[in-house]
């Protein structure tokens, strides 16, 4: 037999030896492995847990639709109350408009009225004194003939005239066509016979 060689019995020893895996070190690190543990603490996941979280997001966002609702539903009862309000007011002024165009319409018709009075009185004052006139004229005719037959023919003209002037603003007053109404128009005949 050959002697053994120094450096052989270990290599033989290595023959021999069957490989075992090499196990991993303690102190390997792997990637990211704070953040993966810090999720696992954070969340526990259980079923209970998970269940009441939807329920309460669920009861959350049926809170938030009613409150939604409701204010809905208060927005648009204000905007009909304003509406109301505003109808409210337009019919107040229509009839405060209305009431004032009576007031006016009134007060026109009155005046109207007094100035036609006025007008009568003066014309049954100017045919008294005509009266009187003609009732005094046969004496001062024998005396002045040409005078008083003068004074007769005015005082009938006069008198044509009164009737003509009152027939004209009865027609005014009951509105005949052609004739504008409250116009007036005095001749200067008849401003000297009531100045005269």
């Amino acid at each position: 037999q050959n002697p053994p060689q120094p450096g052989a019995p270990d290599k033989e020893r290595q023959k021999q030896e069957p490989k075992t895996p090499v196990a991993p070190k303690k102190d390997l690190k792997i990637k990211n492995m704070g953040s993966w543990a810090s999720l696992v603490q954070k969340h526990p996941t259980t079923p209970s847990s998970t269940a009441k979280s939807s329920s309460d997001s669920f009861e959350q966002f049926k809170r938030a639709a009613r409150e939604k609702e409701e204010r809905e539903k208060a927005l648009k009862a204000q905007a009909e109350q304003v509406e109301r309000e505003k109808e409210r007011l337009r019919r107040e002024q229509e009839r405060m408009r209305s009431r004032e165009d009576e007031d006016a319409m009134e007060q026109a018709r009155r005046a109207h009225e007094e100035v036609r009075r006025r007008q009568e009185q003066q014309q049954q004052q100017q045919q008294v004194t005509a009266v009187r006139v003609t009732a005094a004229a046969p004496q001062a005719q024998s005396s002045q003939p040409q005078a008083s037959q003068s004074m007769l023919d005015q005082q009938r003209e006069m008198a044509r005239k009164r009737e003509q002037e009152r027939r004209r603003r009865e027609a005014v007053r009951t509105g005949t066509p052609g004739k504008s109404p409250g116009s007036v128009n005095i001749n200067h005949g008849d401003a000297e016979a009531f100045t005269g």
